[in-house]
Protein backbone atom coordinates (compact mmCIF):
# COMPACT_ATOMS: atom_id res chain seq x y z
CA UNK A 1 0.00 0.00 0.00
CA UNK A 2 1.25 3.45 -0.87
CA UNK A 3 0.26 5.48 2.17
CA UNK A 4 0.93 9.17 2.06
CA UNK A 5 3.66 10.34 4.41
CA UNK A 6 1.74 13.58 4.92
CA UNK A 7 -0.37 13.80 8.06
CA UNK A 8 -3.95 14.98 7.48
CA UNK A 9 -4.79 15.64 11.13
CA UNK A 10 -2.72 15.99 14.26
CA UNK A 11 -4.24 16.89 17.61
CA UNK A 12 -2.77 17.10 21.07
CA UNK A 13 -4.92 14.39 22.63
CA UNK A 14 -3.30 14.30 26.07
CA UNK A 15 -1.08 16.68 28.01
CA UNK A 16 1.17 13.98 29.46
CA UNK A 17 0.66 10.65 27.71
CA UNK A 18 -1.82 9.01 25.35
CA UNK A 19 -2.29 5.33 26.25
CA UNK A 20 -5.06 3.91 24.06
CA UNK A 21 -7.43 4.67 21.20
CA UNK A 22 -10.50 2.97 19.73
CA UNK A 23 -12.87 3.77 16.89
CA UNK A 24 -16.52 4.22 17.67
CA UNK A 25 -19.28 3.08 15.31
CA UNK A 26 -17.89 5.10 12.38
CA UNK A 27 -14.52 5.64 10.80
CA UNK A 28 -14.32 9.29 11.83
CA UNK A 29 -15.23 9.12 15.54
CA UNK A 30 -12.75 7.76 18.05
CA UNK A 31 -12.12 7.70 21.78
CA UNK A 32 -8.78 8.18 23.51
CA UNK A 33 -7.49 7.33 26.98
CA UNK A 34 -4.64 9.33 28.43
CA UNK A 35 -3.32 11.56 31.18
CA UNK A 36 -4.41 15.18 31.48
CA UNK A 37 -3.93 17.54 34.44
CA UNK A 38 -7.68 18.32 34.59
CA UNK A 39 -8.58 14.57 34.74
CA UNK A 40 -10.48 14.81 31.45
CA UNK A 41 -8.71 11.59 30.55
CA UNK A 42 -11.27 10.04 28.18
CA UNK A 43 -12.03 12.12 25.08
CA UNK A 44 -14.21 11.68 21.98
CA UNK A 45 -12.79 13.03 18.70
CA UNK A 46 -14.43 13.80 15.36
CA UNK A 47 -11.80 13.48 12.65
CA UNK A 48 -13.93 15.46 10.19
CA UNK A 49 -13.48 18.62 12.27
CA UNK A 50 -10.46 20.94 12.33
CA UNK A 51 -7.82 20.03 14.92
CA UNK A 52 -8.70 22.93 17.26
CA UNK A 53 -12.32 21.73 17.61
CA UNK A 54 -11.93 17.98 17.01
CA UNK A 55 -12.51 17.06 20.69
CA UNK A 56 -16.31 16.94 20.82
CA UNK A 57 -16.71 15.41 24.27
CA UNK A 58 -14.54 14.64 27.28
CA UNK A 59 -15.13 12.87 30.55
CA UNK A 60 -13.70 13.39 34.02
CA UNK A 61 -12.22 9.97 34.53
CA UNK A 62 -9.54 8.26 36.60
CA UNK A 63 -7.19 10.19 38.82
CA UNK A 64 -3.66 9.71 37.48
CA UNK A 65 -4.93 8.85 33.99
CA UNK A 66 -6.82 6.36 31.89
CA UNK A 67 -4.84 3.43 30.50
CA UNK A 68 -7.38 1.77 28.23
CA UNK A 69 -10.61 2.49 26.38
CA UNK A 70 -13.14 0.42 24.45
CA UNK A 71 -16.49 1.02 22.76
CA UNK A 72 -19.40 -1.35 23.35
CA UNK A 73 -21.60 -0.75 20.28
CA UNK A 74 -24.51 -2.93 21.38
CA UNK A 75 -25.03 -0.67 24.40
CA UNK A 76 -23.61 2.66 23.17
CA UNK A 77 -21.12 2.66 26.04
CA UNK A 78 -17.52 3.74 26.47
CA UNK A 79 -15.54 1.64 28.96
CA UNK A 80 -12.29 3.00 30.38
CA UNK A 81 -9.67 1.45 32.61
CA UNK A 82 -7.65 3.48 35.07
CA UNK A 83 -4.30 3.76 36.71
CA UNK A 84 -5.46 2.54 40.11
CA UNK A 85 -7.54 -0.45 38.91
CA UNK A 86 -10.88 1.29 38.41
CA UNK A 87 -13.22 0.74 35.46
CA UNK A 88 -15.60 3.52 34.42
CA UNK A 89 -18.60 3.06 32.12
CA UNK A 90 -20.02 6.06 30.23
CA UNK A 91 -23.25 6.37 28.27
CA UNK A 92 -22.10 8.01 25.05
CA UNK A 93 -25.62 9.06 24.03
CA UNK A 94 -26.33 10.82 27.34
CA UNK A 95 -22.75 12.02 27.79
CA UNK A 96 -22.50 10.93 31.40
CA UNK A 97 -20.85 8.45 33.73
CA UNK A 98 -23.15 5.49 34.40
CA UNK A 99 -21.03 3.76 36.99
CA UNK A 100 -17.54 3.35 38.35
CA UNK A 101 -16.13 0.06 39.59
CA UNK A 102 -13.37 1.40 41.87
CA UNK A 103 -11.63 -1.87 42.73
CA UNK A 104 -12.07 -3.83 39.51
CA UNK A 105 -8.36 -4.69 39.71
CA UNK A 106 -5.62 -3.99 42.24
CA UNK A 107 -3.33 -2.33 39.65
CA UNK A 108 -3.63 -0.57 36.26
CA UNK A 109 -6.33 -1.75 33.86
CA UNK A 110 -3.94 -2.14 30.94
CA UNK A 111 -6.30 -3.49 28.28
CA UNK A 112 -10.02 -3.74 27.46
CA UNK A 113 -11.85 -5.65 24.75
CA UNK A 114 -15.57 -5.91 24.00
CA UNK A 115 -17.96 -8.40 22.50
CA UNK A 116 -19.73 -6.25 19.86
CA UNK A 117 -22.77 -8.59 19.84
CA UNK A 118 -23.52 -8.56 23.58
CA UNK A 119 -23.03 -6.51 26.73
CA UNK A 120 -19.83 -8.36 27.71
CA UNK A 121 -16.35 -6.90 27.96
CA UNK A 122 -13.05 -8.16 29.31
CA UNK A 123 -10.33 -6.36 31.25
CA UNK A 124 -6.67 -7.22 31.71
CA UNK A 125 -4.52 -5.71 34.43
CA UNK A 126 -0.91 -5.35 35.37
CA UNK A 127 -1.88 -7.29 38.51
CA UNK A 128 -1.97 -10.41 36.29
CA UNK A 129 -5.75 -10.96 36.39
CA UNK A 130 -8.24 -11.11 33.51
CA UNK A 131 -11.92 -10.40 34.25
CA UNK A 132 -15.11 -10.80 32.22
CA UNK A 133 -17.84 -8.20 32.92
CA UNK A 134 -21.46 -7.47 32.08
CA UNK A 135 -22.12 -3.85 31.10
CA UNK A 136 -25.83 -4.28 31.85
CA UNK A 137 -25.44 -5.43 35.46
CA UNK A 138 -22.02 -3.78 36.04
CA UNK A 139 -20.95 -7.07 37.64
CA UNK A 140 -17.96 -9.32 37.16
CA UNK A 141 -19.05 -12.51 35.40
CA UNK A 142 -15.78 -14.39 35.83
CA UNK A 143 -12.18 -13.78 36.89
CA UNK A 144 -9.03 -15.65 35.91
CA UNK A 145 -6.70 -14.85 38.78
CA UNK A 146 -3.00 -14.80 37.95
CA UNK A 147 -3.76 -15.39 34.28
CA UNK A 148 -0.29 -14.06 33.60
CA UNK A 149 2.56 -13.91 36.07
CA UNK A 150 3.23 -10.36 37.15
CA UNK A 151 6.80 -9.14 37.07
CA UNK A 152 8.48 -6.10 38.48
CA UNK A 153 10.56 -4.22 35.95
CA UNK A 154 13.22 -1.82 37.15
CA UNK A 155 13.65 1.28 35.04
CA UNK A 156 16.80 3.30 35.55
CA UNK A 157 16.70 6.61 33.72
CA UNK A 158 17.54 9.53 35.93
CA UNK A 159 16.59 7.46 38.98
CA UNK A 160 15.35 4.03 39.84
CA UNK A 161 11.68 3.26 39.29
CA UNK A 162 9.82 0.01 39.69
CA UNK A 163 6.81 -0.91 37.58
CA UNK A 164 4.73 -4.06 37.74
CA UNK A 165 3.39 -5.70 34.60
CA UNK A 166 1.16 -8.76 34.19
CA UNK A 167 -1.49 -8.79 31.46
CA UNK A 168 -0.52 -6.55 28.56
CA UNK A 169 -3.35 -7.16 26.06
CA UNK A 170 -6.73 -8.90 25.91
CA UNK A 171 -8.95 -9.69 22.92
CA UNK A 172 -12.48 -11.07 22.96
CA UNK A 173 -13.83 -12.81 19.86
CA UNK A 174 -17.06 -14.68 19.23
CA UNK A 175 -15.31 -17.97 20.04
CA UNK A 176 -12.45 -17.23 22.42
CA UNK A 177 -10.74 -14.91 24.86
CA UNK A 178 -7.06 -14.21 24.20
CA UNK A 179 -4.57 -12.66 26.59
CA UNK A 180 -0.85 -11.94 26.46
CA UNK A 181 1.49 -11.00 29.27
CA UNK A 182 5.04 -10.20 30.26
CA UNK A 183 5.45 -13.88 31.14
CA UNK A 184 5.82 -14.43 27.38
CA UNK A 185 2.64 -16.47 26.99
CA UNK A 186 -0.32 -16.13 24.65
CA UNK A 187 -3.33 -17.80 26.27
CA UNK A 188 -6.55 -18.78 24.49
CA UNK A 189 -9.62 -19.58 26.53
CA UNK A 190 -12.77 -21.00 24.90
CA UNK A 191 -15.96 -19.05 25.44
CA UNK A 192 -18.72 -21.00 27.14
Amino acid sequence: ANLSKRCFLEVSAAAKRLNDVCFLSSNHLLATAGENPNNRNVCIWDLHLPAHSACVQSFLSHDYGAHSVAFLPSEGLIVSGGHKGAINIFDLRKGKLLTSIPNAHSLNVKSLSVDPWSDLFVSGSTDGDVSLWSAKSFQRVHVWENAHEKKKIFLVQGGAAVSTYGVMQVALTDRALFSVGVDGRLVRRARG
